[in-house]
């Protein structure tokens, strides 16, 4: 088991358990997120995404998270990678570890892979993509 891709939920536990995994197999870990938004939450285009997932999946080790089906069940992860953990926990647990992510985000002001550290960016973020969320 050296490149291994974890997909499943948002509030699974993806993130945490693919940082985890590639530390203990001394592998990069790799976050598709952080690969598809630039700065202000800008996706990348496709092909210069593309072209980053093919980076980070060429080496001989990684633990790439993300669930992107057209880069990672499609595209180049499952093509390379030797294992899949597909993360499927009852919708309680998914809605438990969402609430306590999103609380412990608010009260510590973590930034995330997109730096977002106030509800007015967040909403501002969320606005940019869903036009319907201004009103």
């Amino acid at each position: 088991m050296r490149r291994v891709s974890v997909v499943g939920t948002s509030g699974a536990g993806k993130s945490t358990l693919a940082r985890e995994l590639a530390k203990r197999l001394a592998v990069p870990y790799v976050e598709l997120d952080a690969l598809m938004h630039q700065p202000g939450w800008t996706p990348r285009p496709d092909a210069e995404f593309m072209d980053e997932v093919e980076k980070a999946t060429s080496w001989p080790g990684w633990v790439v998270d993300g669930n992107y089906m057209r880069f990672v069940i499609e595209g180049p992860v499952w093509r390379r990678a030797d294992t899949v953990v597909w993360l499927d926990l009852p919708r309680r647990t998914v809605m438990r570890q969402l609430i306590a992510r999103t609380v412990r985000r608010a009260v510590t002001r973590e930034v995330t892979f997109v730096r977002l550290r106030s509800h007015a960016e967040a909403r501002r973020w969320l606005e940019s993509i869903v036009p319907s969320a201004a009103g």
